[in-house]
């Protein structure tokens, strides 16, 4: 759903001002459901200037080949902190039909000049603020095994060992990253 309402135009304190709204309700087959929403507004109080601003909740569903990419492998080799070797293994790539969308929240706000005075001229200005929760990554091998290192137990969980010798590293992807821009 999604509608445009104009609460001004043409008035003594706005050329033009109009609020946009949106909501959807999205089901994933393999990743869920989830909700995404947008508010914004646009304010030009003179025809030449125009301001602008939204919030919103964005997502990016898992693709087919996070979700279910056919298992591949071959030998590896990787730094071992717990035993300080460097052993050879079987390592595996496969896919994760477990990860969730990854949800994004985004604040932008900007503003737009189109003098009359330059006929076609036009520059904008923006600011904006993006927080990434949930981002899938596919962490190698050495990432696994740092993270298992510093105790982070998900990872351990994909090295299999025999003897405290690696055996068996097992790569797929997580939601597991953050970001802010």
């Amino acid at each position: 759903v999604e509608a445009v309402v104009p609460l001004a135009r043409g008035a003594a304190f706005a050329d033009n001002l109009e609020l946009s709204l949106a909501g959807r309700f999205t089901d994933y087959e393999y990743s869920g459901a989830v909700e995404t929403w947008k508010v914004g507004a646009v304010w030009a109080p003179v025809p030449s200037l125009r301001f602008r601003s939204t919030l919103s909740r964005d997502i990016r569903a898992p693709n087919f080949n996070e979700l279910l990419a056919a298992s591949n492998s071959g030998q590896r080799s990787v730094f071992d902190p717990f035993t300080n070797t460097t052993p050879q293994f079987f390592g595996e790539n496969t896919g994760n039909p477990n990860l969730v969308p990854e949800e994004g929240d985004t604040f932008e706000v900007g503003l737009v000049f189109q003098p009359s005075f330059i006929p076609g001229f036009s520059a904008s200005i923006d600011y904006w603020d993006i927080e990434l929760k949930g981002a899938v990554a596919r962490p190698n091998d050495v990432q696994i095994i740092t993270f298992c290192f510093q105790g982070r137990q998900q990872f351990c969980n994909n090295v299999e060992r025999t003897n405290g010798v690696i055996t068996k590293i097992t790569q797929f992807p997580f939601n597991l990253a953050s970001q802010r821009r």
